[in-house]
């Protein structure tokens, strides 16, 4: 009986840089470290163009102020991480990039700070998750509003005959004349029937 092993499977990498010199540089950097190069690219453009599978994407910006529409068009077009290379780890700049959608930015200049940029890069990534957290919870709350609104449209509609359009009329009018917000409305609509139905 023979015991057959899976070889280990090779991350694959994608690279984008202008420059073809530093692109080889990078691959050879890449390699090194257990990636397979499974493209590279002169520029953002097209590398999404191409669309290419990869585990990894690692874009060099060389320009910053155009940095940030590069990187929005990579997050935006490819399924992959994405860690961005700069010579210079400045705070604003690595701010700026993360906002713009890079997962990692990383310096690789020789007198760039790794540390300050590294700390810059995990506040920037915690902003970022915090901003898509706080837009969930505005989600699940215009969520659950809607369904007190429509609870309580239905129990206008059952209790007064109303149409649809009207029974929501109605709810925007008492929530005006209350001064309430309409989920809030809508609750109290909700409440006043469980205890009417009560009796």
């Amino acid at each position: 009986m023979f015991l057959t092993l899976r070889a280990p499977e090779t991350a694959r990498a994608v690279l984008i840089d202008r420059d073809a010199g530093r692109r080889e540089m990078f691959a050879g950097l890449i390699s090194d470290r257990g990636f397979a190069v499974a493209a590279v690219y002169p520029s953002a453009a097209a590398a999404v163009s191409a669309r290419p599978e990869a585990d990894l994407a690692i874009f060099y910006a060389e320009a910053v102020e155009r940095a940030e529409s590069a990187v929005e068009a990579l997050r935006a077009g490819l399924d992959a991480p994405l860690m961005v290379l700069v010579e210079d780890g400045d705070p604003d700049t690595v701010a700026a990039l993360m906002r713009a959608g890079a997962d990692q930015v990383t310096p690789v200049g020789m007198r760039s700070d790794r540390i300050l940029t590294g700390a810059a890069s995990a506040m920037a990534a915690r902003s970022r998750i915090k901003a898509v957290v706080a837009e969930r919870e505005r989600a699940e709350a215009a969520l659950e509003t809607m369904k007190l609104v429509s609870r309580a449209k239905g129990i206008l509609m059952t209790r007064h005959s109303l149409t649809e359009a009207d029974a929501h009329r109605r709810v925007q009018e008492l929530s005006m004349k209350r001064n309430l917000p309409v989920g809030e409305t809508a609750r109290a609509i909700i409440d006043a029937e469980a205890l009417l139905g009560a009796h």
